[in-house]
């Protein structure tokens, strides 16, 4: 994916962080057969890459509202979008916090469901 040369280009990510991303894309493609691209899951890489960025410098950001947790378990994707969150969690060498893996989970959820 295009966006995640450009996050390492402009020192957005390092070396690492670019390493979990392309992972991600690969999880995305290899186990659920799902293609990102720069349309469905940009937004979705790009917030990965500044939650990692977040995590390094200690940033703390606020939680996710419940009531926007409820939306995405209600989404037919849902179940899908647990099983890649979990997988991702697997294989990111950076482990992210609870309310990162929140914001990624309806992130993938929205991906999933634009499809």
């Amino acid at each position: 994916m295009e966006r995640i040369n450009l996050m390492k280009e402009c020192g957005m990510i390092d070396d690492p962080a670019c390493v979990d991303l392309v992972r991600i894309v690969k999880i995305f493609k290899e186990d659920f057969q799902f293609d990102l691209t720069e349309e469905n899951g940009g937004v979705m890489i790009t917030h990965i890459g500044a939650a990692i960025n977040r995590l390094k410098s200690g940033e703390e950001i606020e939680p996710l509202g419940r009531e926007v947790l409820k939306q995405a378990e209600e989404e037919p994707s849902y179940p899908t979008a647990l099983a890649i969150l979990d997988q991702v969690k697997q294989e990111m060498v950076c482990k992210l916090p609870d309310i990162e893996q929140e914001f990624l989970l309806v992130h993938i959820c929205n991906t999933l469901a634009a499809n």
